[in-house]
């Protein structure tokens, strides 16, 4: 691609660059606009070195700078059917000088790509039907700055001086004072159903693919699910795109509904730019949904559902998939997502999207933890790593089968040392070998799973199997019988040094991008990895290395008082650094003191609470009384900020917040009430204030006035919003929303007040901590790091080892997980998918719990 640039520009004059994922091109102090009308041109695989090489030609011979996709890989992942639909498509950017040249630029362009293919581009507007060119109002040249929730946005200025974010929707928008630059024409009224009969009411899920929608059908009058795929999304170098796939998942239909498996086709029509695909609404539950709902608040993790409600749904998941390669078809994505239990008991499929015929290439797509380790989804082109793609099949039913016994995914990262199935056996043993179910399916678990695809068994030997796991007379086979301690993998204290030597390294990596947020915060920046290390050894050079990382100028915006995103986690952080290495602390008291104690935002990773909790535990370590005093402020700002509602008391962030949590209120702590009960706690403590103490009473009662769950276990909804939608939480135990940060509250109220009413809420979020950790991921703020470090709190404080072996668990299930890469044991962040080192998401928390469950020492981030 860079040599058809290069192909077309001038001996001298001009420059090209490459870096951040896109390549440069301009002449040689180019005057860009600081914001204004930019324009952007799409294409497919196949059309791209075209539409540059003819997109160049005009932009060069014009004088306009641009960048674009430098390489294949960049392209696919702008037309990637799940990328961001805010960007997708975005192959060439155009930077015009001025506003006045955008309509001949634009019909210039589109002259030259007229007929050629490529995606509607959502967040543009398109320079007319059908054209490749798409307009957009924005900023051009600016430094991003920082949004009250701590991410670097760039920002556009109004005629009156006012700052705005400059966002990139899935749809166009412009601001009110822009004016668009080419004649609009008029659009002709819509009908608002599709194909004149299906009127859309509900919105299941939006991806840059398209959407999936529940309508009501007027000419039949029943409930129907539309299926949308955008014109080239998903573009491979076959020709296939998104549109592809429906088209085939259209025909599987057809071939399967008479056999019973699957929902009825009902229409398949095209509009606009999109396909569409009409099929009947199946009532019932998914598999997943089926599971998860039916596990027992408070089962230990290889607690699982009866063998006697298990056997018959896995016997029928089992008779599917034989009577869809019956009809000649694979199904290509098996997951407990997209089979569904309906009313009668009977179980189907609801997503064909990977069927395909036998012989006929692979669809490029797939689930992770359900992908067999011979087939990685690649969107370069569709694959046929075996004769019929049966094997794919056999391993994805595996893995439902995995599922369907221990509640979790089989996900797990590649290694170095290809033991993926062995890795798959420690971790079903950890989390099924106690259950009869465990015990029943567990061979044909593996057997489905295993590495060589023509080692799989075979689906007449898994229901010979079935059968057989359900005479009581036969005895169950052993679950595994490969070597393994503690779940398969390392111990932690094993663990531990691995995941702390990367950190190390990654003290001194140059990250390669550029940060989404400020690179000094605790979240995903240096001050995570600084307190981490700091403990681990305070005079290592890493250490020396994150001190310099922290101390460096801050990028643009206000300076933020949180603790997680903002500057108090960084002046905590390099304090505790400065005094275990017997420095100077005062680069980060000077940090400390240009935090606000009066501020918009309240809660503890954004807000007041966090600061209130660093200068707290400055003011402990010594610093000084100034600090006593900031403690002080900040809680008389979170009083003022206090609102009685419905609810209880609740801190609600402004409507006008720069954060996508403007306007709410939320329970957790994180965000919400347990987070800033938990500083009024601690002022108190500080202060000697009764008030803040007993604000503090009134923030747990509205924890205990919203509770979930039973006697057992207790829950939260992550806000009142989701609380009045009812159904299941989105995330039941999490430190950042859950049972785990609410839990870490509710225990400090209790031994502060010495009432055991708070102390056996706590107990029981316990529970549901332990309930929920079959299927989270390692992290802190979302996963196991975080609800173990409340666990061991439990354990400290109530003086229950109980809860130690609790979070025993959680850090065996976090062993169980790891994989070697490059000679080292590393663990997923919260994607699954990937290793980063932050703190919030990634190593660096997952490595902090690990060390005090082996080391011991005070909680992460938390003071008294």
């Amino acid at each position: 691609m860079q040599e058809q640039v290069r192909a077309v520009l001038p001996d001298h004059g001009w420059t090209l660059t490459t870096g951040a994922g896109w390549c440069h091109a301009g002449p040689t102090g180019y005057p860009f606009q600081r914001q204004g009308w930019k324009l952007h041109v799409s294409a497919t695989p196949l059309s791209a070195l075209l539409v540059l090489s003819r997109c160049a030609r005009v932009l060069v011979g014009h004088g306009h700078a641009f960048k674009f996709a430098p390489d294949l890989s960049r392209l696919l992942d702008l037309l990637d059917r799940e990328s961001d639909r805010g960007s997708a498509g975005k192959f060439i950017t155009v930077y015009p000088t001025r506003d006045a040249d955008i309509a001949g630029l634009a019909g210039a362009l589109h002259r030259e790509t007229a007929g050629l293919p490529g995606p509607q581009i959502l967040s543009d507007r398109q320079y007319r039907p059908g054209s490749l060119v798409h307009l957009r109002y924005g900023v051009h040249t600016e430094h991003p700055t920082l949004t009250d929730d701590g991410e670097l946005h760039t920002r556009l200025t109004a005629p009156d001086g006012t700052r705005v974010p400059d966002r990139r929707q899935a749809w166009f928008t412009m601001p009110d004072w822009a004016e668009y630059p080419i004649r609009a024409t008029a659009d002709a009224d819509a009908d608002p159903r599709l194909a004149g009969r299906y009127r859309v009411h509900t919105a299941i899920q939006h991806a840059n693919k398209g959407g999936v929608y529940q309508a009501l059908d007027e000419q039949q009058q029943c409930e129907v699910i539309v299926k949308q795929a955008r014109a080239h999304t998903g573009a491979t170098l076959t020709g296939q795109d998104s549109q592809t796939l429906l088209r085939a998942e259209a025909d599987a239909l057809d071939i399967l509904h008479p056999h019973g498996v699957c929902p009825r086709r009902i229409d398949l029509f095209t509009y606009g730019d999109s396909l569409f695909l009409v099929e009947e609404a199946l009532t019932g539950t998914t598999l997943a949904d089926w599971v998860i709902h039916r596990l027992v608040p408070g089962s230990r993790l290889n607690d699982g559902l009866p063998i006697q409600d298990l056997l018959p749904v896995a016997a029928q998941v089992v008779d599917v998939l034989r009577t869809v390669h019956d009809a000649g078809l694979r199904l290509g994505d098996l997951t407990p997502t997209n089979l569904m239990i309906c009313q009668d008991g009977s179980v189907r499929c609801i997503d064909l999207e990977g069927a395909g015929r036998f012989g006929t290439p692979i669809a490029p797509i797939g689930t992770h933890g359900y992908i067999p380790p011979e087939f990685t989804t690649s969107t370069t082109e569709p694959t046929e790593p075996t004769a019929s793609g049966v094997a794919n099949d056999l391993y994805a039913l595996g893995a439902v089968l995995f599922f369907l016994v221990t509640g979790a995914h089989p996900v797990l990262l590649d290694d170095d040392a290809g033991t993926r199935e062995h890795r798959l056996a420690g971790l079903f043993a950890l989390l099924g070998a106690d259950g009869d179910a465990a015990r029943a399916l567990g061979p044909a678990v593996l057997g489905l799973m295993a590495d060589d695809p023509a080692a799989r068994w075979s689906l007449d030997r898994v229901r010979i199997h079935l059968l057989e796991a359900a005479t009581p007379a036969t005895p169950a086979a052993p679950v595994a019988t490969l070597p393994r301690r503690r779940g398969g993998g390392p111990s932690p204290r094993e663990l531990l040094t691995d995941l702390a030597e990367q950190l190390a390294e990654a003290a001194t990596d140059d990250p390669g991008t550029a940060p989404r947020s400020d690179p000094r915060t605790v979240y995903r920046g240096a001050a995570g990895l600084l307190a981490v290390l700091t403990r681990i050894d305070p005079r290592s050079t890493a250490v020396d290395a994150l001190i310099d990382r922290i101390s460096a100028d801050p990028p643009a915006g206000p300076v933020l008082p949180g603790l997680y995103s903002g500057v108090a986690g960084v002046a905590w952080a390099g304090f505790d650094a400065a005094r275990l290495r017997g420095e100077d602390p005062g680069h980060a008291l000077d940090l400390a003191r240009r935090i606000p104690t009066s501020w918009h935002v309240p809660d503890v990773c954004h807000g007041l609470a966090g600061a209130g909790l660093a200068f707290a535990h400055l003011w402990r370590h010594g610093a000084g009384d100034e600090f006593r005093a900031r403690v002080a402020d900040c809680a008389d700002s979170l009083t003022r900020m206090a609102d009685d509602t419905e609810h209880g008391l609740l801190w609600p962030f402004p409507p006008d917040a720069d954060t996508p949590l403007a306007g709410q209120s939320t329970y957790g702590f994180a965000h919400g009430v347990a987070g800033i009960g938990t500083f009024l706690l601690t002022a108190a403590a500080v202060t000697g204030d009764h008030r803040h103490l007993n604000l503090a009473v009134r923030a747990g009662r509205t924890l205990a006035g919203n509770v979930q769950g039973d006697d057992t276990a207790a829950w939260w909804y992550a806000d009142p919003q989701e609380q009045q939608e009812g159904g299941h939480p989105v995330a039941a135990a999490h430190w950042c929303n859950g049972a785990s940060g609410i839990g870490t509250f509710l225990l400090r109220l209790g031994c502060a007040t010495d009432d055991p009413t708070w102390t056996a809420l706590a107990r029981r979020a316990a529970v549901t901590v332990r309930m929920e950790a079959r299927d989270a991921s390692a992290c802190y703020c979302h996963g196991l790091a975080g609800n173990g470090d409340f666990l061991l709190d439990l354990a400290e404080r109530l003086d229950d080892d109980r809860y130690r072996t609790w979070a025993g668990e959680l850090a065996d299930l976090i062993a169980a997980t790891a994989v070697r890469q490059n000679g080292r044991f590393v663990i997923a962040d919260d994607t699954r998918k990937a290793v980063t080192p932050g703190f919030a998401t990634g190593t660096a928390g997952t490595a902090a719990f690990l060390h005090r469950l082996t080391h011991g020492g005070d909680r992460w981030w938390m003071t008294g």
